[in-house]
């Protein structure tokens, strides 16, 4: 996918999702965000040099604006309800505001 973007000239940009709220009873929470798939998307966006959108790393800190994350899922599992997606818009956002000159060379940071 990333060489076809490039070939493409096309900005492309990576979000680390959030983590499995499932996953996040059985394991540290910490474990499952900087766990193998948000490493390896951390890792492949910068030796790629793509512009990354680490939604994680904000969902992370959710319980410190007051929020539960398994309210944040529409199915309490993994997918995101309406307020769950507005996270991702306002990390989008967050790397748009950022450096809009730079949309290539952007990294999204957490509030």
């Amino acid at each position: 996918v990333i060489a076809k973007a490039k070939a493409a000239n096309s900005t492309l940009i990576i979000c680390v999702p959030i983590p499995s709220t499932e996953l996040c009873k059985r394991l540290y929470q910490h474990a499952v965000i900087d766990g193998p798939y948000p490493k390896l998307l951390r890792k492949l966006c910068q030796e790629q040099g793509v512009t990354i959108c680490d939604v994680a790393k904000r969902w992370d800190s959710i319980g410190k604006e007051g929020l539960k994350p398994k309210l944040l899922l529409v199915d309490g599992l993994l997918h995101p309800n309406n307020y769950g997606h507005k996270i991702y818009a306002e990390e989008l956002l967050a790397l748009f505001q950022k450096a809009p000159e730079k949309a290539g060379a952007a990294t999204a940071t957490s509030k």
